[in-house]
């Protein structure tokens, strides 16, 4: 049995049988061996089926779905539901625990984060009633959490120690060796530079969960998990915690080992299979199916729960690897072959032994394939799910039991309403027995009343009843108004304008209004397209006008009056700071010194501003000066609308017409073009119905008017007599058409008289049948409304003369002047009644012809409608064809502009390499001169010197190998260039007789030169290198711009090509818009195409043209004759203008010339020499300098005056000090008296002790006191040449010297004087 699970959610399951003996049975001839037949269907899930698994024993089967759900069934002749569990995510596979396992529970794997453990449900323990879903089902719960980024950091930093341990044994080796010192430097440095350490990895989370892709039973309660995206790369061994407490998605649990898969990170493994395999070694092999469609062999040595013995490992690549992802990996029964199974698609199947053992191998027992049936005949087929919206085995049961719930609850409705119309029934006939009896024997209805409540909670009832129906007839009510307001809004109230129809007075004559509907939503779409397109226009010429502006040299803007006043204030902050700064100096430096220096700082400061006029105007004029090529923009604008405006002056039917830019028709030009004549249609009928609207309330006032008129004239009537009575026309009225607004009006009345005509109309439908009567709508608007009663005005009493006497002659004349006066005024209000109506009709009649021409005009305009509408028809079947040529033309230029910037780029690097090929070339020459100088005159050793320097040197580059056809080709080149060299040596060789020796010094040559020679020719040689390297990129960059170009010539051929293409096809669409038949009315008078006087039956040769146009083409060509004719007489005084001012220009120029000489011989005669004349002039008095000098000579004052103090103070300290000395001194010299005495009396004594050595010993110390007195006096002429120097800087200063100080005694100090004040020093020497 297969069970096969499908994206619907339906699960089959298919019978597999041999289906040779049914064949032969029925006499029909063996196609295959098996047949597979549908056993059951069933729908377990309402998403699709992602997982199935059979328990080992085969008894359960269980099915998982993208709905999070997973079902049991019991396996036997047919599979029945036992129930389903649900689970927080979709599910990605199922496994059941190995049959070793106590616990029978099935491990369900989730797409994201979960993994369950469900204990297998038995059939027997849950009986389902009303759904099938299982609640009390024991399960664990595993949240993965992520620690990879943990494990990564584990890893690093094994890997550092292990480093570091490997360093540290190679540093002990070393010292053991004992290296030199200089190395053992070297490599310490090294060391402490790798000690370096770099930042261990950060401890990361994914945001998103990493899918889950496949998991497999370790041990019981533990399994090894295999996890893609971010966590891909190891596998996990997991254990389901025991405290399952709590909400899991709160959980995070974390696998307590892993193991790293080699090259898994992005190939993770996506299924797996375990197969004990005795025909290879007794071993337990790990099938694994990978992402990129590869599977790998894990050989094991069971038992093994850790994988420990997961070392070597088979591949192969199976499916494809984009699109080949492995699904499932199983063993055949008899464990000899594999079979793979991918999203590609395909199944393969592979052998576990080579073929020599399969064919050596003990046969084994084919898997015997059932037969079928006996009665497979006479078997009902089974009904397969086709449809994918039928219900699933939940539904069906939920629907089920919702059906059986129902059905019961009508049969107790059932049986409540018949008992109930039993009682009725009984209750009737005793009402019946009731009446029968006498009346004295007859109960009352009260008595009949069991108790009054009944029949107050009956009315109760009904009272409620009443109000539900009118809660449901309200309801329908509104329905109904809704109904109603809607047909009003989309038949009425979307009406822009009705038809109103105006009568006139005296004749039956009429002007009705066009009937208008509101624009579409469409129509206003391309109403606003083209306003957006038409107003986009209007920036064209507003950049045309700043482009002018900038090209004539006019400013873009002007600044306002709040722009210019922070500058003005800050002009007005500058010259009162100016004004405060000269008020401070003219303080400071007082005097006429100050005020020149004043008047020549303004004087100045006048000729600077004058000089910045000067320069601003220059600058301004050569601003404005137009350029040799200068056009003016005016006439540049005017010469490219005639050029764009101009277009062909053939014939559109011509077969070469070429359709002008401006002209070239799409269909958004000619949608505008609809949208343009839609609204110009629309404004006219509006402004017609505007008018006639105006005219009915003109109408309207005139029967006001009237109806005055008419009271005031029958008012007069009554008063004359009947013979003197004109007769008065009746009064207009207004009809119904021309108050359309009225008819969905209603009142009261209104809504009576329908009724009563409805009525009547169904009493006279049986009378009158043969004929067809008037509707009731139709009867009440013809009909006359009911109009309310107006109370009728009583005549006017007219006066009777008595008829018994007779009218004196006085009354007989009042009386006949008042019928005179009665008779005027009848008179005058007929006439102008008369006239108000006429004037009326005339409005009327003016306003019906220009109506007649209007709807003349949109006639012409319905034509001209239809004509762009079939253009636009047409120019939407040229549309793609046209994007397509605009894409390519557009492209074709893009690609253009690509190249030509490439190109650029190209030409800048190539001159970029050139300049470097230049430089390494004046380098190569700056060092052969520094040979040539290092060599010096009259070496003998120059010629071996000069060969060894010039000698070339095979140098050994290190080069990759690789297929590149560029590196072959610079091998080639390097070998052609050795092969020259060679050449060279031997031909040198040659010529001196023997092999030149470069690496040993020629005896009596200078060492130095000759490793100075030696390198030099190594930076000869690497210069070389360079030069070549730099011309070969340059050849590079060269052909590269050749190919450019070429490339460039190609796309302009292309665009070219385009652009033909593009104009065939405008023609060919003008000539499709061509054949187009198009109505154009005309009368008579306008056909001037005669043939002698007569107009010919073919006018197919006859062209149609707007009167007004050519008239205004005739007009513009004299108009253009006369323009030629005054552009040719400006031609020649512009000429004749531009020869008289080159003339005066090289007059001018001489003139200049000339003064520049005079100027420059006077500055010679003046200055002697060429000075700059802006700067002498702007040269004035420094005010800050004077000020300086002005607190200069201040400072000089007051240490003038400090200094006289000072040296009154010095001269009394020195007459002091003199005194003290000098009575020191005395002391002094009495006690240089007594010490010579005594001096004497030891010399004495000691001489005549001493014999002749005393002599010699005398003569040491006068050398000694000789040359202590030398020291001193070589010391005093240092200290006085100072001194003299230090007098000539402060003369040259200005400064004033101090007096000397007093040079101390060599021999004796000077007394300190008691309790007096200590001599200052001067100020000069203190400086």
């Amino acid at each position: 049995m297969l069970a096969v699970g499908f994206s619907d959610g339906v699960v089959r399951l298919l019978e597999l049988y041999r289906s040779l003996g049914l064949e032969e049975e029925v006499g029909l001839t063996p196609s295959r061996e098996a047949e597979l037949r549908l056993k059951q269907a069933l729908k377990p899930h309402n998403a699709p089926v992602t997982a199935i698994a059979f328990k080992h024993s085969g008894e359960l089967l269980a099915t998982g779905s993208a709905d999070g759900t997973v079902f049991f069934f019991s396996v036997g002749e047919s599979c029945a539901p036992i129930g389903f569990i649900r689970v927080p995510v979709p599910i990605r596979c199922l496994e059941w625990a190995p049959h070793e396992h106590e616990r029978n529970s099935l491990l369900i794997v989730c797409e994201s984060s979960y993994v369950l453990e469900v204990q297998a449900p038995a059939a027997e323990s849950h009986t389902p009633t009303s759904t099938y879903e299982i609640q009390a089902l024991p399960t664990l719960t595993f949240h993965f959490h992520s620690i990879k980024a943990r494990i990564q950091r584990e890893m690093e930093i094994a890997r550092r120690e292990a480093l570091k341990e490997k360093r540290r044994k190679e540093k002990e080796e070393r010292e053991k060796q004992k290296a030199d010192a200089t190395q053992e430097e070297e490599e310490e440095k090294k060391e402490e530079e790798e000690e370096e350490e770099e930042e261990l990895p950060p401890l990361h989370t994914p945001d998103s969960p990493s899918p889950m892709l496949c998991a497999f039973y370790s041990q019981p309660g533990a399994f090894w998990l295999s996890m893609g995206g971010y966590d891909a790369g190891f596998l996990y061994h997991c254990r389901f915690s025991e405290q399952q407490e709590g909400d899991p998605a709160l959980r995070q649990d974390e696998p307590f080992a892993f193991l790293p898969m080699q090259d898994t990170e992005d190939d993770p493994i996506c299924t797996l299979s375990f197969r004990y395999c005795l025909t290879v070694g007794d071993r337990q092999l790990l099938l694994c199916g990978m992402q990129t469609g590869r599977v790998r062999v894990f050989p094991l040595q069971p038992p093994d729960p850790h994988l420990s013995s997961l070392t070597a490992v088979w591949a192969l690549s199976v499916h494809d690897n984009q699109y080949g992802q492995v699904r499932s990996v199983r063993c055949s029964h008899d464990d000899r072959f594999v079979l793979t199974a991918g999203d590609d698609g395909n199944i393969f199947a592979f052998s576990l032994l080579p073929r020599e053992q399969l064919a050596g191998a003990a046969p084994h027992s084919p898997a015997k394939i059932p037969s079928p049936p006996a009665d497979i005949d006479l078997e009902q087929v089974v009904q397969d799910i086709v449809d994918p919206n039928a219900y699933s085995i939940e539904t069906a049961k939920q629907r089920t039991e919702l059906d059986r719930l129902r059905r019961e609850a009508e049969q107790r409705k059932e049986e409540r309403r018949r008992r109930l119309q039993e009682l009725q029934a009984q209750f009737k006939e005793l009402l019946q027995r009731n009446q029968s009896l006498p009346e004295h024997v007859r109960l009352p209805p009260e008595e009949l009343e069991l108790d009054p409540r009944f029949r107050e909670e009956a009315e109760r009832l009904t009272t409620q009843r009443i109000r539900e129906v009118q809660k449901e007839l309200a309801w329908e009510v509104e329905r109904h108004q809704i109904g109603l307001k809607k047909l009003q809004d989309r038949f009425w109230e979307t009406l822009e304008s009705d038809i109103i129809t105006v009568v006139a007075c005296q004749s039956e004559h009429r002007v009705s209004t066009y009937r208008l509907l509101p624009p579409s939503h469409r129509f206003l779409k391309l109403q606003g397209r083209g306003q957006t397109q038409r107003a986009g226009q209007d920036p064209r010429h507003c950049r045309t006008g700043s482009s002018k502006g900038s090209a004539t040299g006019e400013p873009d803007s002007v600044p306002s009056a709040d722009e210019q006043q922070p500058g003005g204030q800050r002009e007005e902050e500058q010259d009162d700071l100016g004004v405060l700064q000269r008020q401070g100096v003219r303080g400071r430096v007082a005097g006429h010194q100050g005020e020149r220096q004043q008047k020549a700082a303004e004087k100045a400061e006048q000729v600077k501003a004058k000089i910045e006029r000067r320069k601003q105007e220059w600058a301004d004029l050569f601003a404005s000066k137009p350029d040799k090529d200068y056009e003016d923009p005016a006439d540049v604008l005017a010469l490219q609308q005639a050029i764009d405006n101009m277009g062909d002056f053939k014939l559109k039917t011509a077969k070469d017409f070429t359709v002008p830019e401006q002209l070239r028709m799409n269909t958004e030009r000619k949608r505008s073009q609809l949208v343009i004549l839609e609204e110009e249609i629309c404004e006219r009928k509006q402004g017609l119905n505007v008018r006639l609207v105006r005219l009915r309330e003109e109408k309207l006032q005139l029967m006001s008017r009237l109806q005055q008129w008419g009271q005031q004239l029958a008012a007069v009537q009554t008063q004359l007599p009947a013979g003197k009575r004109l007769q008065v026309a009746p009064l207009p009225g207004l009809r119904p058409e021309e108050t359309p607004e009225r008819r969905l009006q209603y009142s009261p009345d209104t809504l009576r008289r329908f009724a009563t005509l409805r009525e009547a109309r169904g009493r006279g439908r049986g009378l009158d049948e043969g004929e067809e009567a008037p509707s009731v709508l139709h009867l009440l608007q013809h009909g006359h409304d009911p109009a309310p009663p107006t109370p009728a005005t009583p005549p006017a009493h007219t006066p009777h003369p008595p008829h018994d006497r007779a009218l004196t002659e006085l009354e007989e004349e009042m009386k006949q002047v008042r019928e005179i006066r009665l008779c005027h005024q009848q008179e005058e209000l007929l006439s102008q009644m008369r006239e108000a109506v006429w004037r009326f009709d005339a409005e009327l009649q003016i306003l019906r012809h220009e109506k007649l021409c209007l709807d003349m005009q949109m006639k012409m305009a319905d034509l001209r409608h239809v004509t762009l509408f079939q253009e636009l028809l047409l120019l939407k079947d040229f549309e793609k064809r046209e994007n397509t040529l605009q894409e390519r033309l557009q492209a074709r230029v893009q690609e253009e502009n690509d190249t030509r910037l490439k190109w650029e780029d190209c030409k800048k690097q190539l001159e970029v390499k050139q300049q470097g090929i230049v430089k390494l070339q004046q380098r190569e020459k700056a060092l052969i001169a520094s040979f040539q100088a290092s060599l010096g005159d009259n070496n003998k050793f120059s010629d071996f010197l000069t060969k060894v320097f010039k000698k070339k040197v095979k140098r050994v580059k290190k080069k990759e190998t690789s297929g590149d056809e560029e590196e072959q080709e610079d091998s080639e080149e390097d070998s052609d260039e050795e092969s020259d060299w060679d050449e060279e040596e031997s031909e040198g060789e040659s010529e001196s007789g023997g092999p030149l020796d470069d690496s040993v010094c020629p005896p009596s040559c200078d060492p130095a030169l000759f490793e100075n020679t030696l390198q030099l020719r190594e930076r000869r040689l690497d210069l070389e290198e360079l030069l070549a390297e730099e011309k070969k990129s340059c050849d590079t960059l060269r052909k590269e711009c050749d190919a450019l170009a070429k490339k460039e010539k190609i796309v302009q051929a292309s665009l070219k090509a385009a652009e033909g293409d593009l104009e065939l096809f405008d023609r060919e669409k003008q000539q499709k818009l061509n054949e187009l038949d198009v109505i154009v009315p005309l009368r008579l008078h306008q056909i001037e195409f005669l043939s002698n006087g007569v107009l010919p039956s073919d006018l197919s040769d006859a062209l149609v043209m707007n009167t007004t146009m050519l008239k205004a083409l005739q007009a513009r060509i004299r108009q253009l004759q006369i323009e030629k004719h005054e552009q040719g007489d400006l031609y020649r005084q512009a000429r004749q203008r531009h020869i008289q001012l080159i003339h005066d220009h090289k007059d001018m120029e001489a003139r200049i010339h000339e003064l520049e000489e005079r100027c420059e011989e006077m500055m010679l005669a003046k200055f002697g020499r060429l000075v700059d004349l802006e700067v002498l002039q702007t040269l004035s008095g420094n005010s800050q300098l004077e000020e300086l000098k002005q607190d200069c000579r201040a400072k000089e004052a007051a240490n003038t005056q400090e200094l006289k103090q000072w040296k009154a103070k010095l001269t009394e300290t020195k007459r002091i000090l003199m005194e003290v000395s000098r009575r020191h001194t005395e002391r002094v010299c009495m006690l240089n008296s007594l010490l010579k005495e005594k001096k004497e009396l030891e010399d004495n004594l000691e001489s005549r002790q001493r014999k002749m050595g005393a002599q010699f010993r005398e003569r040491h110390v006068e050398v000694e006191e000789r040359s202590r007195l030398q020291a001193v006096v070589e010391a005093q002429g240092r200290e006085m040449e100072a001194l003299r120097k230090e007098i000539t800087a402060l003369s040259r200063k200005g400064g004033h010297m101090a007096p000397p100080s007093q040079p101390r005694s060599a021999g004796r100090r000077k007394p300190k004087r008691e309790g007096g004040p200590q001599p200052a020093m001067p100020a000069a020497s203190q400086e």
